[in-house]
């Protein structure tokens, strides 16, 4: 099944990151760390083969939240995200994917790669489940952390 959204509205966390806020389709069900593929609903991308990417938002908001770097150098999908302004229209696929929380350990992690483990420790920290767990996390350089303030504010400078 395809589900259809609608950008409701984009802002940076990064340089080259952003969090996309869209309409949740609504019988889309998904577990935290399982993705969707995405595709863009404009003729020249209807026909593109989806793209992968990570709900960052909890299964029970009202709408959906992506958190998306930009890798300018494809000149694809990514980059023509980061276009898109309030309004566009994306068609998602139905949920997919095996990183799931198995129970207490370390999560690890380098660049975009956090995004599976966002939804993840959100829901982990609602439940008041975080602290037997650590986050190993990896950049380029400081100002490429995804959620800074978040993890630090979960998991301190453990």
């Amino acid at each position: 099944m395809t589900y259809l959204s609608t950008i409701l509205m984009t802002e940076f966390v990064t340089h080259d990151v952003k969090r996309f806020i869209l309409t949740r389709p609504r019988h889309l069900d998904y577990k935290p760390g399982q993705g969707v593929e995405i595709v863009i609903d404009e003729p020249k991308w209807r026909t593109e083969e989806g793209r992968p990417f990570t709900p960052t938002s909890f299964r029970d908001d009202k709408v959906l939240e992506f958190t998306i770097k930009r890798y300018p150098a494809h000149k694809g999908v990514t980059n023509k995200l980061h276009s898109l302004k309030a309004g566009a229209k994306l068609m998602l696929s139905e949920p997919f994917g095996t990183i799931a929380y198995k129970g207490p350990g370390v999560f690890i992690a380098a660049g975009a790669g956090v995004t599976p483990f966002i939804a993840i420790t959100r829901q982990l920290a609602r439940r008041g489940k975080l602290d037997s767990n650590s986050l190993i996390y990896s950049n380029k350089t400081p100002g490429d952390v995804i959620c800074e303030k978040e993890f630090r504010h979960y998991f301190g400078e453990r």
